[in-house]
């Protein structure tokens, strides 16, 4: 089993790395789907680390809605889920060839 770091500062830095990795595929290709794969990985990192830093658990998924559901109990961010839920979308579509298409 794979343990992860639990410090705030690492999570911070590999969401960094998947955004800056999703803007050069983004201005250099058309491969949008990698591109919403690492834009979902990034919302999700920075999710998860905004739970760490306030001292609140979380589990190990890729559910965004879930993860902003639960950090919605610190504070509110209820106008983000629609935003979430059209980015769970992309994901879904961008892991495996489904016959769709991210443009």
């Amino acid at each position: 089993m794979t343990s992860f770091s639990m410090n705030p500062d690492s999570w911070l830095q590999y969401a960094r790395d998947d955004i800056e990795s999703a803007e050069i595929l983004l201005n250099t290709n058309t491969k949008y789907h990698i591109v919403a794969y690492h834009t979902h990985q990034a919302v999700e990192k920075m999710l998860k680390r905004f739970l760490m830093v306030n001292n609140k658990t979380f589990p190990f998924i890729h559910d965004l809605s879930a993860l902003l559901s639960e950090s919605s109990k610190v504070i509110d961010l209820s106008e983000n889920f629609r935003d979430v839920s059209f980015l769970m979308d992309l994901y879904s579509t961008s892991r495996y060839p489904s016959g769709d298409s991210i443009t």
